[in-house]
C-alpha cells in the first residue's frame, strides 16, 4: 500500500518543477498545454496546467513522460524534490563548464602550435627580442601553469580580504565565507584551491 503522504508529496514536487521547467522557457501555462496537445496528451488545456502545478491532481505514468519530452528533462527530474533537483542541475552546469574547460585546453594548443610554427619561420632576428620572448611564454604556457595561476590570484584575494579592517569589504571569496560551515565537500573545494591548508583540516 503506498503511503498516502508520500504520494502528496510526490504530486507536489511534481507541481512545483512542471512551474519551475515551464517558467524557466518563459511559456505561459496554455502554452505549455499546447505543446502538451501536440506531443500526444488529450484533454490537456491551461486548466489542467494549472491544476497540475498547484497540486491538486495526480500526473499519471503517460502523462509524466509526454511532460518530460515537452520539458525536455528526464522522468526522474520531475518526481525529486526541487532541492535535489537544484543539486542535478548544479553538476550538469559543472560537467558543462568542465567540458568547456577542456575544449578551451584544446582549442589554446591548437593556437600555441599555429603561433609556434608561424614564429619560427618567421625572421626574427635581432630586431624584437623582447617579442620572440613574449612568444615564447606564450607557447610554453600548460594548462597546469593556468590553473596555478588561478590558485595563486584566488589566494592572493583571500589574504588581501582578510587584512582589511572593514568588515564589510571581507567578501572577496565566496568559498572563504564558508569556512565556519564547511561540510566535506567544501573542505575538498577549499583545499584544491589553497583556500584551506589540507593539515589544518
Amino acid at each position: 500500500m503506498v503511503d498516502e503522504g508520500l504520494d502528496r508529496e510526490g504530486d507536489r514536487w511534481v507541481a512545483e518543477n512542471v512551474k519551475r521547467l515551464r517558467e524557466q522557457r518563459s511559456w505561459s501555462q496554455s502554452e505549455l498545454a499546447r505543446r502538451m496537445v501536440a506531443a500526444g496528451a488529450t484533454n490537456y488545456n491551461q486548466m489542467t496546467v494549472s491544476r497540475t502545478e498547484k497540486g491538486e491532481r495526480t500526473v499519471s505514468v503517460g502523462e509524466l513522460l509526454i511532460l518530460a519530452k515537452v520539458l525536455e528533462t528526464f522522468v526522474i527530474d520531475l518526481l525529486q524534490s526541487p532541492p535535489a533537483n537544484d543539486i542535478v542541475e548544479l553538476s550538469y552546469a559543472v560537467q558543462n563548464k568542465i567540458q568547456s574547460i577542456k575544449e578551451g585546453m584544446e582549442e589554446l594548443y591548437e593556437l600555441q602550435l599555429t603561433l609556434a610554427l608561424k614564429a619560427d619561420s618567421y625572421p626574427f632576428g635581432k630586431t624584437l627580442p623582447p617579442f620572440e620572448r613574449v612568444i615564447e611564454g606564450l607557447v610554453t604556457t600548460t594548462p597546469d601553469e593556468i590553473v596555478e595561476d588561478v590558485k595563486a590570484d584566488r589566494a592572493e584575494k583571500i589574504e588581501i580580504d582578510r587584512l582589511r579592517d572593514d568588515k564589510r569589504l571581507k567578501r572577496e571569496d565566496p568559498i572563504a565565507e564558508l569556512e565556519h560551515e564547511k561540510g566535506p565537500f567544501v573542505t575538498a573545494m577549499m583545499e584544491v584551491y589553497g583556500v584551506l591548508d589540507p593539515e589544518a583540516s
